[in-house]
């Protein structure tokens, strides 16, 4: 009997900005699949989402977690509590990302001579510094487990 490599049947996942378009995607496709999904995003403002995710899947399957992933403390604490839960954390999707959204003003979307530099560290804050410290925190918990994976995601939709 050969193994299923795409099984992943309560398997760990932890989904950067899984609040966004993609991790809902991501974590809906996980759970149907009968993974494990953790998320850490910046906080649902009126936590609609958190409650319908908790509501559509599994409590025992589904965590949540504020975290701002520009802040290794925030992560940690995050990782600490799934490890309590789950034991382990097999895959790290890095899915978190800032881009100027279609509202956004025009000193966001105009020229690249104007891009403001604030803009510009928020983005590389995000985009780049918070994915560097999860692959740190999480990797030196996959290191210490012997595997894991990790997807950094690269988008425009």
């Amino acid at each position: 009997m050969t193994k299923d490599i795409f099984d992943i049947k309560n398997k760990v996942f932890v989904i950067t900005g899984g609040l966004g378009q993609l991790g809902l995607t991501y974590t809906s496709e996980i759970h149907s699949r009968g993974g494990k999904v953790a998320i850490l995003d910046i906080p649902d403002k009126k936590n609609c989402l958190v409650l319908e995710l908790i509501d559509k899947n599994k409590k025992d399957n589904f965590l949540y977690f504020t975290t701002d992933i520009t802040h290794k403390v925030e992560i940690q604490s995050a990782v600490q509590k799934i490890i309590e839960k789950w034991n382990s954390i097999e895959v790290l999707v890095n899915n978190a990302a800032l881009d100027s959204p279609p509202d956004a003003t025009e000193s966001e979307v105009g020229p690249f001579e104007e891009f403001p530099e604030s803009s510009f560290d928020r983005v590389m804050n995000v985009n780049v510094k918070g994915t560097f410290l999860c692959c740190q925190v999480i990797g030196n918990i996959m290191a210490q487990q012997k595997g894991g994976s990790i997807i950094n995601v690269s988008s425009i939709y």
